[in-house]
């Protein structure tokens, strides 16, 4: 396979994920835009900033981020490649400090006795594996675009 098709393979994934993300988040994006407008009166003011702002640009600015990269991979550009190469290390940042966060969090509450629950009461199960497969995907990611190969594709 040449350099320009997976050049534009990775176009096209990058392009689709940012898409997919957006599409399904789009009831968040919504949320977070209210948010922003409409600040909770349960928030200091500094946790308004930091959350309704972060999670705007988790939520919106970083997808669309992902599908301009994907555009400019689809075109060879330089833009295209550097962008990707920056999405692909604040995924793996984002869910490496995520899974930090869990451990010492379950490390710090190793020793707790188990809440009783009431009746009919709501229990969510958070599973850590999408952070490990987007660490996994974002370090790949990032092995490929830094290869010789494709750097010099970016070059000319």
């Amino acid at each position: 396979m040449s350099r320009s098709a997976i050049i534009k393979l990775l176009g096209i994934l990058f392009v689709a994920t940012g898409s997919i993300h957006l599409i399904l988040n789009a009831k968040g994006i919504w949320w977070s835009l209210f948010d922003l407008f409409h600040p909770g009166h349960f928030m200091t003011i500094q946790d308004y900033f930091v959350v309704a702002h972060l999670s705007l640009l988790l939520r919106l600015v970083l997808p669309v981020a992902i599908l301009i990269s994907g555009y400019g991979l689809l075109e060879i550009r330089r833009w295209g490649w550097s962008l990707a190469i920056i999405n692909c290390v604040v995924t793996f940042i984002r869910n490496f400090l995520g899974i930090l966060y869990v451990a010492v969090v379950s490390f710090k509450l190793r020793n707790q006795p188990m809440p009783t629950f009431p009746e009919g009461g709501h229990i969510f199960v958070v599973s850590m594996w999408p952070n490990y497969i987007y660490i996994l995907a974002s370090a790949l990611l990032m092995f490929l675009l830094t290869r010789k190969s494709l750097r010099d594709a970016f070059n000319h």
